[in-house]
């Protein structure tokens, strides 16, 4: 929670880091799952803050679930999403999210994939970036372990 407090979009997570989806996620059920425990709602508001970061308060505007909210990933890196084209959405499926900006250098891009990218690298900042684009495994790669998470803080 103090590393939530320092972060002004009130995220426990470093956005410099990997898994800032599945850790908010984490947070969020973890939230969750202590209230259900113990009858205490003490965490109830730190874990909607982690939550709502995934969903879109963070400072890209964009939802790590895609195909949730109006603003979330159209490019994932994602062989399959990205020949299939945007009308075959990855509903549900979450990506990785903001990382360290130098995660991000000579990214090649995937051979035979179809050029694919949403900028907003004017909202980057504070060492972090997030990229809406194909090559961008550092934050833009679905994965089962981040999508299981933020189903375990759904359901509950």
């Amino acid at each position: 929670m103090a590393a939530a407090k320092k972060s002004p979009f009130r995220t426990a997570v470093d956005v410099t880091d990997f898994d800032a989806a599945s850790k908010s996620f984490g947070f969020a059920a973890t939230a969750r799952l202590y209230q259900r425990v113990t009858g205490d709602s003490c965490y109830a508001a730190f874990g909607a803050q982690q939550r709502d970061f995934t969903l879109g308060v963070n400072a890209w505007g964009v939802s790590l679930v895609v195909g949730v909210g109006t603003t979330f990933p159209q490019c994932p890196h994602h062989q399959a999403a990205n020949l299939a084209g945007p009308s075959k959405v990855l509903y549900g499926a979450v990506v990785n999210g903001p990382n360290g900006a130098d995660n991000f250098a000579d990214l090649p891009f995937p051979a035979g994939a179809k050029e694919c990218t949403r900028p907003y690298e004017s909202f980057d900042g504070q060492g972090s970036r997030y990229a809406d684009d194909l090559s961008s495994w550092p934050s833009n790669k679905p994965a089962i372990d981040f999508t299981s998470t933020a189903l375990l803080a759904f359901s509950l």
